[in-house]
This record gives C-alpha cells, structure tokens and sequence, in this order.
C-alpha cells in the first residue's frame, strides 16, 4: 500500500486515498472487491469532500459562519473542515451523540449545542 502524504494543499483538503484488494470479500462475492481507505482522510470520514465543497462555496457566496446538525461523522468533518478554512460553526447534536464523538468535536474548538 502507498503511504498517505497529508501534505499541505490549499486548494483540496482531503487526500487521494489507496484501494486495496480484499481477498476474503472477493471470495464471498465470486468477484474482486477493492476498498477504498477513506478512514485515512484526517477526520476520519469520506464526508470531507462534500463538507469542504459546501462550506467553500458558502464562504464564496459571502457566508461566514456554517451551522451543521449530526450526531456522528458529519459533524467531526464539519468541525474540521470550518476549523481549516478559518471560519466559525456551531454543531447541533443530540443529547444521545456518543463521547467520543463529542470529544473529537471539541478538539477543533469549535460550538456544540
């Protein structure tokens, strides 16, 4: 497998991600099945790709702050990616929404309701 270079790019903030081979998935479906490895993006989540497409757009249109409602993933990359665009959010969440994910949205210091 190639080694994820996370270098710095201001025009994209996810990374081009590998494929690899799962042997015991292309035994099951009589066919070869190839993963992609988006867990690899830093925040986790393929969900990189459209929350930056969004937010780049909204900050273009002349938005400057982002509101984002999840309980999971989509949250911890809206986090991240209005973090690394400089510009504030407030994430919505449920009071049932895991720790976990509570806490690796307060990493990026950002506003959970």
């Amino acid at each position: 497998m190639n080694e994820i270079s996370y270098k710095e790019n201001k025009d994209q903030l996810y990374v081009v991600t590998p494929t690899i081979h799962s042997y015991p998935m292309s035994k099951h479906a009589g066919f070869n099945v190839y993963l992609k490895l988006e867990n690899l993006q830093k925040p986790g989540s393929f969900k990189i790709r459209g929350s930056e497409a969004v937010y780049k757009k909204a900050i273009q249109n002349g938005y400057h702050k982002i509101t984002c409602a999840s309980a999971g993933n989509a949250g911890i990359t809206s986090a991240y990616v209005a973090n690394q665009l400089g510009v504030p959010i407030t994430v919505v969440m449920p009071v049932t929404t895991p720790q976990d994910t509570l806490n690796k949205i307060s990493e990026q210091s950002i506003k959970i309701t």
